[in-house]
């Protein structure tokens, strides 16, 4: 399936684009944005619909100008029969050092959905922080709009990370909006 960007996520994506050219060398990030993760994925995408379980994969990799790249892939089916929900997204994001422990972090999504083999499109807009409350422990937490075809929604995500070893986490997130509902656990590495 082939994803439409419209004119104002063109735009958008622009203005991102500008706003987060290489600074100097000191202003760099205060966490790593290059990870790959896997996590089981609990869904509701309505208060009518049935929940939904199956997996999701995200990933990002970092660039040296705070500009980072958000891949996010989650297959979910419903329990009782064959109806499935798969999204994707593929943002860009920029990431701002506000402490040593701290980041702002602004994100630009395009997205695709697929429910029940009928798709729609759309894109979100992502802001909040990343924050490490420990050399082993971090937490995010974001507001978010989205627009899916012509409906649009705000909703808070967040997630809970604690490092078991080396490069590897346990994550820990969730997602509530208007429409969904989601829950993860999983597995981050860090590279």
């Amino acid at each position: 399936m082939m994803m439409k960007i419209s004119a104002a996520a063109r735009i958008v994506m622009i203005i991102l684009l500008v706003w987060a050219q290489p600074l100097s060398a000191g202003d760099e990030t205060a966490f790593d944005y290059h990870y790959l993760e896997a996590a089981y994925t609990g869904q509701s995408p309505s208060r009518t619909a049935p929940n939904f379980s199956g997996g999701t994969l995200r990933g990002a990799f970092g660039f040296e100008n705070r500009l980072f790249l958000h891949l996010e892939l989650r297959n979910t089916s419903a329990s009782h029969d064959d109806t499935r929900l798969d999204e994707r997204l593929l943002g860009l994001g920029f990431a701002s050092k506000l402490d040593q422990d701290l980041d702002l972090v602004t994100r630009f999504d395009l997205m695709a959905r697929e429910f029940d083999l009928e798709s729609v499109d759309g894109f979100a807009f992502n802001t909040g922080v990343r924050w490490r409350l420990h050399p082993r422990i971090e937490t995010d937490g974001f507001i978010a709009w989205r627009s899916l075809d012509n409906e649009s929604e705000w909703f808070g995500h967040g997630r809970l990370l604690g490092r078991i070893a080396g490069p590897v986490w346990l994550s820990l997130g969730a997602l509530h909006g208007e429409r969904d509902r989601i829950w993860e656990a999983g597995l981050r590495l860090n590279y």
